[in-house]
């Protein structure tokens, strides 16, 4: 998760460049992909930036968000991650978490094994109320760095060490959110994260949201219920169902 550090190296300018061709490759998916090609994309991201780099945009990246200045910035990836992820989403949507977050990606993977006649969501109720728990832990966490800026909230975070083979209580945490998650689709994502609710307030920006095509909010399985709805992931998913809406909405 380094931030500032090392002179770029070879492998740096590899891992920026793996990066840069990602975010391209996913705003074409956006526009003219499938549900295969996601999910062939998805496993892609899980290996290259879980397993293989171990980065993404975590409690980390949001800290330092919030508390510039950044100390001699240079070219690396966890750089590229606090400054241009941010920018990306802003002009393009919160296409980060529903595209480019290993852990994210490997949540759908996993809600993608359940078998479609197990209905496990909950009701639209309880998820309407259940959404704002990631915004409420967002604003616990601003105001815990207002007075502490050292808090190390990303001990807690699992989006800063399930991939680190450390084998710890973070990926003991995550594993049980992908157990959630087979059952309640991108439980962490959906609920619980304040990295997904800090970027979701940028993607309202979304500068360029009439060049891509609309969502179809009757037909998200993630619970979006409208064009400019927050919770969106730009995921193109509602463009590749066929049949009644889920869970019968109209």
């Amino acid at each position: 998760h380094e931030i500032t550090g090392r002179a770029p190296g070879r492998r740096t300018y590899r891992e920026v460049a793996a990066l840069g061709l990602a975010l391209v490759l996913a705003g074409a998916l956006r526009r003219r992909g499938t549900r295969r090609l996601r999910a062939a994309f998805l496993l892609a991201v899980v290996g290259v930036f879980g397993v293989w780099l171990n980065v993404q945009y975590s409690m980390v990246q949001l800290h330092a968000a919030l508390h510039p200045p950044w100390a001699r910035p240079e070219l690396s990836l966890g750089f590229i991650l606090l400054a241009g992820v941010p920018l990306y989403v802003l002009l393009f949507g919160n296409m980060y978490c529903g595209w480019l977050c290993p852990f994210g990606a490997l949540q759908e993977l996993v809600g993608e094994l359940r078998p479609a006649r197990w209905v496990t969501e909950p009701g639209m109720t309880a998820r309407r109320w259940a959404r704002y728990v990631k915004f409420f832990l967002l604003f616990l966490a601003v105001m815990l760095w207002a007075f502490r800026p050292d808090a190390a909230l990303y001990e807690t975070d699992p989006l800063t060490g399930f991939f680190d083979r450390s084998w710890g209580r973070l990926f003991t945490a995550g594993a049980a959110i992908l157990a959630l998650s087979f059952f309640f689709r991108r439980f962490w994502c959906r609920y619980l994260c304040p990295v997904g609710a800090f970027l979701s307030l940028l993607g309202s920006v979304h500068v360029f949201r009439r060049f891509w095509p609309p969502v179809v909010p009757p037909w998200c399985d993630l619970g979006v219920r409208s064009q400019a709805d927050l919770d969106c992931l730009s995921c193109n998913r509602c463009r590749h169902v066929s049949g009644p809406p889920p869970g019968g909405r109209r």
